[in-house]
């Protein structure tokens, strides 16, 4: 490798002094009212000095720039990063005016630090990243109608913005504007990356149920029904299109429906589900008879007690613990107090709870608002009642 470089240097050389010797001729270079005569090489030489030398500086100047952004921005990072928000704060805000992702970065640091003023009136802002994100933080804050505001302007700007979409469609769920949430969450499925587009089809799908309940036209939630089966068969979703069935009088379609439910573990849910259709509950209680010994008694107690079969209700009093037991007890008794107790601890049992932030629920929700997740609620467990 050393013998390359001594005989490159050795070529160069030759070159060099070959180009020197057979352009010795002097030429007169005539600027303004001055001549100056200089041997031909030597003005070759200085042209391509200063050719290159005029770009080499101003590239120099340009990668010093850049090398002062990449610096502030790895301080901003390792600030985030290890703790010091005020720190990350005052380096995002400097970089914003020019650079629209670091306005992220001081917004989450804000939050972090436990200050949810934010001084973003003079960030750069033309793609939308930055108010997308800062329209999800305020509705993360329950700030509705200027999370909207925000949302709005970003997704006109960048109408393929996933976080400003999700963020939009949480606020239309929020504001019990199902339809426009059915819209943009088609358009979230669409957009998705493909490792959470069965959650997003889970989502649509619970979406569409919901819609179905406000639609008058029997054929119509019929089609919803089946588009959201067609989806993603989640428990509510079950519930929903074995309620519809059982409306409809198709007792035999619904059983099978049922059946899958159990053989796919999701039974429970299910049926706590459908204890808000209590119509269609009835039609299914021989169904439930016949399975009860795969059902959880705590679910079997709250299926007898929307349903007042006391009876039942006795009989599987000694498999139940806990709270739920006293529950049972009190709707077997015939006294007008303990009916009153017994709804009044029935509405403190709260059988869901989100996963996520362990905020509980008396029914099922497709939609956490406490922590703005989905798909997070889940039936708990009899000593998880207890312990809460």
């Amino acid at each position: 490798m050393r013998l390359i470089r001594v005989l490159l240097i050795v070529a160069l050389v030759l070159v060099f002094s070959l180009f020197v010797a057979q352009n010795t001729t002097t030429v007169n270079v005539n600027f303004l009212n001055y001549t100056l005569p200089m041997p031909l090489f030597f003005l070759v030489l200085v042209s391509a000095f200063f050719g290159f030398l005029i770009p080499a500086l101003y590239m120099s100047i340009k990668i010093s720039s850049k090398l002062r952004r990449i610096n502030q921005i790895d301080r901003m990072l390792r600030y985030f990063y290890t703790g010091y928000f005020s720190k990350s704060a005052d380096v995002a805000k400097s970089l914003a005016r020019d650079w629209e992702p670091a306005g992220a970065v001081y917004v989450e640091s804000q939050t972090l630090k436990g200050d949810l003023s934010l001084e973003v009136g003079d960030f750069n802002k033309d793609s939308g990243l930055l108010e997308g994100y800062v329209g999800s933080h305020l509705l993360r804050h329950k700030d509705l109608a200027q999370a909207k505001e925000y949302l709005k302007k970003a997704l006109s700007k960048d109408e393929d913005n996933l976080t400003a979409l999700k963020a939009y469609r949480d606020s239309c769920y929020m504001e019990s504007n199902i339809k426009e949430c059915v819209e943009y969450q088609e358009k979230v499925l669409q957009k998705c990356e493909r490792w959470e587009k069965e959650k997003q089809k889970a989502i649509l799908a619970e979406l569409l149920c919901i819609l179905s309940e406000n639609v008058d036209d029997l054929k119509e939630k019929e089609n919803l029904l089946n588009r959201a089966f067609d989806l993603q068969k989640t428990p509510m979703v079950y519930a929903y299109y074995i309620a519809n069935l059982l409306d409809r009088d198709d007792v035999r379609e619904a059983r099978k429906q049922m059946d899958r439910a159990f053989k796919e573990g999701l039974q429970n849910q299910v049926l706590s589900i459908l204890m808000d259709k209590e119509k269609a509950l009835t039609k299914m209680v021989d169904f439930v008879e016949q399975r009860k010994d795969q059902i959880q008694p705590e679910t079997l107690a709250r299926i007898y007690m929307r349903l007042n079969m006391v009876g039942r209700l006795r009989e599987i009093e000694p498999s139940l613990k806990g709270s739920i037991k006293v529950i049972a007890q009190m709707h077997a008794s015939y006294t007008q107090e303990g009916k009153q107790c017994k709804d009044a601890l029935l509405e403190l049992y709260k059988p869901w709870k989100c996963k996520k932030c362990e905020k509980l629920y008396n029914s099922y929700k497709p939609y956490c608002e406490y922590c703005n997740e989905w798909m997070e609620v889940d039936l708990r467990r009899e000593q998880d009642v207890d312990r809460h």
